[in-house]
């Protein structure tokens, strides 16, 4: 799990944040510039994606360790919004749902430093 300070608090800061997107074949995200020294995450699993809480929250939990390992977002002021296209994340192999999270990164970091 990332830390506390890297996570957004409460529904509403995460609805505010309007930048440019990103998509990958399961993921999608919203980036925007903040005015932090750190980045802040969010991942957004939506009950469409799968009813069970138990389903939704083992892939938040995946995709968090996934994007903390990974490093590359560490030290960049930006708000990540990440929304879950598929349920497959909660049952693919680890090394699937890291290389998901490293081509959306990468589209992260494209379009941001455009």
């Amino acid at each position: 799990m990332i830390s506390s300070s890297n996570r957004f608090h409460g529904r509403r800061a995460v609805s505010r944040v309007r930048g440019k997107p990103a998509h990958s074949p399961r993921l999608s995200a919203r980036v925007a510039k903040n005015s932090n020294q750190s980045y802040r995450l969010a991942i957004v699993v939506s009950k469409k994606i799968d009813n069970r809480a138990v389903v939704r929250n083992r892939i938040r939990r995946r995709l968090f360790e996934a994007f903390r390992t990974q490093e590359k977002l560490h030290n960049l002021p930006l708000d990540v919004v990440v929304y879950v296209k598929s349920v497959d994340l909660a049952t693919v192999a680890a090394d699937q749902v890291e290389d998901e999270v490293a081509s959306l990164t990468a589209k992260i970091l494209n379009s941001h430093s455009s």
